[in-house]
């Protein structure tokens, strides 16, 4: 699933950071995050949802915690995470009426 993220030749062969410095993220900064990702949400562009996250276990959370410190480290995101879409979703009343 991360996989679908990294580029190939920087991310994907990257040490996880030998030690928790002040310039690396925390392993519990990571799992306190997946931890408070809220349920039944629509997914991103890629399709993932938090139920997925939460069910990739340990495993996928190393990853996590290891790319994000890579990104961190070298001050590069991979472009895909600069995107997202806005949809806005008018309540009751008419998507023309402004209080809504």
């Amino acid at each position: 699933m991360i996989d679908h993220y990294s580029d190939s030749k920087s991310l994907t062969n990257a040490p996880p950071p030998s030690d928790n410095t002040d310039d690396s993220i925390l392993w519990e900064e990571v799992t306190d995050a997946v931890r408070r990702l809220k349920r039944n949400k629509s997914p991103g562009n890629d399709g993932i949802t938090a139920e997925m996250i939460k069910a990739g276990g340990e495993k996928l959370l190393e990853k996590i915690h290891s790319l994000c410190n890579q990104a961190w480290v070298e001050c590069h995101v991979p472009e895909k995470w600069l995107k997202s879409v806005l949809v806005s979703i008018p309540k009751i009343g008419g998507a023309l009426q402004c209080k809504n």
